[in-house]
């Protein structure tokens, strides 16, 4: 059904029809048509029960990323990103956190947070109020710190769309304003949920910006395989792998994204405490992610790209760190083991 969506979506295959028949099969599926109230109710059960099913979460965001704007906005409204109210119980009423919280509807959302951001940032005056209805909606579902405990466990790519919906809907031009701003409510979240992380600090007191680097040095470290583990004397019987890094992990990836994410943040308070974290890694974390194509893309390029110009303390020290590992990194890369 999912590439049947986007094929009768296709106006190069079905030219100016394209739109009516995907609407029509959208239509017929999820029995759900906006200009008819009476099918609201179980078009929306339709969406959230086949949310939560692998098959039908492809299904939804081939729907999301196809279907028109008339059709597609007052659905979202009224599924993912209907607003919440305290008087009604999750059992009535759908919750962003419900979809965030699944392994298949998180995609859906995701999806769905994806088209806001372009719709937003295409300009659509037609449906504007209706788009950042919609994207407010789901950032005021997304952005308690209860939430977000729960969502920096396992759902990386869920904060990642948050961060980008709130960037498309602008930025202020007043320190008094940024603190309303969604991209500084969601990135000081993110932030705070990082800082609440375990990371050891000897019984010593440390600020903020502190253990946000402290928590970066342990994310970036190389994690020990199970050979080096193992006593010297058996390690020559062991054929294993070299030493892991955590920069092979997805979840390690995901949290580069985050960071990078940060950094480009319209909120300079975020940005700030980003950089100033950054600049406070050990030279060995900064030369692991230097070293790391993946790592430094998302990190490095965003932090040059949104402080390159800067004269900050932090750029400072970032470069000079680089700087003082210049040699180090040349020799890894260009030595015969590195080839």
């Amino acid at each position: 059904l999912a590439l049947i969506v986007r094929i009768f979506s296709n106006e190069d295959l079905l030219g100016a029809n394209a739109s009516q028949s995907s609407l029509r099969l959208c239509q017929r599926v999820l029995e759900f048509n906006p200009n008819d109230v009476t099918t609201h109710s179980l078009g929306c059960e339709t969406f959230y029960g086949m949310a939560g099913d692998s098959a039908g979460s492809f299904f939804l965001q081939a729907v999301i990323e196809c279907a028109p704007i008339d059709y597609l906005l007052p659905l979202l409204l009224q599924t993912i990103a209907q607003k919440s109210s305290n008087n009604e119980s999750l059992t009535d009423q759908q919750s962003a956190m419900d979809y965030a919280v699944d392994n298949a509807a998180n995609f859906v959302l995701q999806s769905a947070m994806r088209r806001l951001c372009a719709l937003i940032e295409s300009g659509d005056t037609s449906n504007g109020l209706g788009l950042n209805e919609a994207a407010t909606n789901i950032l005021s579902a997304l952005s308690s710190s209860k939430a977000f405990t729960t969502l920096s466990k396992d759902r990386g790519g869920v904060i990642i769309r948050l961060l980008h919906l709130a960037r498309s809907l602008g930025r202020t031009s007043t320190p008094a304003e940024e603190t309303k701003m969604w991209s500084h409510i969601i990135g000081s979240q993110l932030i705070h949920s990082w800082i609440a992380t375990d990371v050891a600090t000897d019984g010593k007191d440390f600020q903020a910006d502190e253990l946000f680097a402290a928590y970066l040095d342990k994310l970036f470290q190389p994690k020990e395989s199970k050979v080096d583990q193992i006593d010297s004397k058996e390690r020559k019987n062991v054929k294993g792998k070299a030493p892991e890094h955590s920069d092979d992990g997805a979840a390690t990836l995901i949290i580069a994204k985050l960071l990078g994410e940060l950094l480009a943040s319209p909120a300079r308070t975020v940005a700030n405490s980003a950089a100033v974290a950054l600049s406070k890694v050990r030279p060995d974390t900064m030369r692991i992610v230097a070293l790391s194509g993946q790592l430094s893309k998302c990190v490095l390029d965003s932090f040059f790209t949104h402080f390159g110009s800067s004269s900050l303390a932090e750029f400072r020290a970032v470069t000079a760190t680089l700087d003082g590992s210049r040699f180090s990194l040349c020799w890894s890369v260009c030595s015969p083991k590195g080839l």
